[in-house]
């Protein structure tokens, strides 16, 4: 039975402003009204081991935060809301439970997850600079804001719906959007390297329910045994299209900025500077 798409509490969220979509051992803050932004992109468990990898501060411990309240106003509410696609296979468990299949995750996405499409160069570095600012300045960080930022043009590229044929960075669906960091490592890689990234985010949150694992040590914990276990089919993916050094994939769409350049800005060959300030 699907379950609706759902709000994310952090360390394991859709929006902040470093928060790649890399085995989803994120350590982000969502950004809605209520919620402050944080750029710490912090530890990822790597597929081809049990054992973490930081890409961040190998000494930082995911913090979690509350579940911001629904909105008062529906329509616009839901645009803001972040989004995962979500898995119901019963009661909330902590490493409990049988494989995770393809099938099983398309059912969340309401469908395949959809590829960025060739890159685009609408994006220019005002609109880059445009979302530094917004983020070094706000409490709290929009995703009508983030819209604001940029150009129409830039925009219209950076937002795409999810009845689209190609999925952009943030993609709009009915009850919220959804942070496509997998975007940016299919555009750099292959579109199945972003699949299985994308597939892989959405096992671990099945299989490893925040409250049921009940503090971010016991998240991380679950998250490494699910990679050779139930989400073994989405990691050996990974291993398998990805390729090798998937260090370096982290460093091309470590966090939003450059999530934008590669898909809206150019390409893997992007000029833009995207560095989190």
């Amino acid at each position: 039975m699907l379950a609706p798409l759902r709000h994310l509490r952090a360390p394991f969220v859709l929006l902040s402003a470093t928060c790649p979509l890399v085995f989803a051992a994120l350590a982000c803050t969502t950004v809605v009204e209520e919620v402050t932004v944080t750029s710490d992109a912090g530890p990822r468990v790597d597929a081809s081991s049990p054992k973490p990898s930081p890409t961040g501060d190998a000494a930082s411990t995911p913090t979690p935060t509350p579940e911001p309240p629904p909105s008062s106003t529906a329509d616009a509410g839901k645009k803001d809301a972040p989004l995962q696609p979500t898995i119901d296979a019963g009661p909330p468990t902590c490493g409990l439970g049988g494989s995770v299949t393809t099938a099983d995750v398309e059912q969340a996405f309401n469908g395949p997850w959809k590829g960025p499409g060739a890159p685009k160069n609408v994006c220019t570095q005002a609109d880059i600079d445009a979302l530094k600012q917004l983020f070094a300045t706000a409490n709290s960080v929009k995703f009508t804001d983030i819209k604001a930022a940029v150009t129409a043009t830039c925009g219209a590229c950076v937002f795409t719906s999810e009845a689209s044929a190609t999925w952009g960075p943030l993609v709009e669906f009915q009850d919220g959007t959804y942070q496509n960091y997998a975007a940016c490592y299919a555009t750099v890689s292959n579109n199945t390297c972003g699949q299985n990234l994308a597939y892989s985010d959405i096992c671990f949150e099945a299989v490893c329910d925040d409250a049921a694992c009940g503090s971010a040590q016991a998240k991380q914990t679950c998250i490494r045994q699910a990679v050779s276990n139930q989400c073994s089919t989405f990691t050996t993916g990974i291993q398998q299209s990805c390729g090798a050094n998937l260090d370096s994939l982290d460093a091309k769409c470590g966090n939003l900025f450059q999530l934008i350049g590669v898909t809206c800005g150019g390409g893997i060959g992007s000029t833009l500077d995207a560095a989190a300030p």
